[in-house]
């Protein structure tokens, strides 16, 4: 694993950290948190992280962006209607977190509207042409759950190189993402389609 500070400085190459640092860092001492503060998981190891930890995820990677599916049979044909969630790792959809920054992703996540609506209220309409939504979040901020600049409308959220902060929220929402789509795929199932 690779270790980035805030500003995407590779800090330390091929560190290893306590499992629970991506689920929940436990603090003992004021300079363990101010380090573990200072410290992102790298968008290769949230995919890791990702694959292995929701049954039946498989990954698109396009453009060096990547899209995760639930698809639990490789042998039947991949629905790719819509993913759970996206990791964006370039500007070239919207230019709203400035991802062409060193070492910045944005981990972009669908949520259901009544959870999107506990955490934020109403969506936002989906903003005109090329143009991102007006909620007075910072999109270049890190480790910050906020509305995705551009698909709040459709209940999605973002948070750019999740973190101490964050990392244990951004599980319990993949979990809820990903249990959509399991129940979206079962119920084409059983339709046949």
């Amino acid at each position: 694993m690779i270790l980035r500070d805030d500003e995407g400085r590779t800090v330390r190459r091929n560190a290893v950290l306590p499992p629970h640092f991506i689920t929940k860092p436990q603090i003992h001492t004021m300079k363990q948190a101010i380090l573990l503060r200072r410290f992102t998981m790298d968008a290769e190891t949230l995919i890791e992280t990702i694959k292995s930890t929701l049954s039946g995820v498989h990954v698109l990677e396009a453009s060096q962006n990547h899209f995760f599916y639930y698809h639990p049979d490789p042998d039947q044909t991949l629905d790719d209607r819509m993913p759970f969630a996206t990791l964006m790792t370039n500007d070239d959809n919207d230019q709203a977190s400035q991802l062409c920054r060193p070492g910045i992703y944005r981990l972009n996540i669908g949520l259901k509207p009544e959870t999107y609506q506990r955490r934020f209220g109403k969506q936002p309409p989906m903003p005109e042409g090329n143009g991102i939504i007006q909620t007075g979040h910072d999109f270049t901020a890190l480790d910050q759950i906020m509305p995705h600049p551009v698909y709040a409308a459709m209940s999605w959220v973002c948070v750019l190189n999740p973190g101490p902060e964050t990392s244990e929220q951004v599980m319990v929402l993949l979990q809820e993402a990903h249990q959509t789509a399991v129940r979206r795929h079962e119920a084409r199932t059983r339709k046949g389609g």
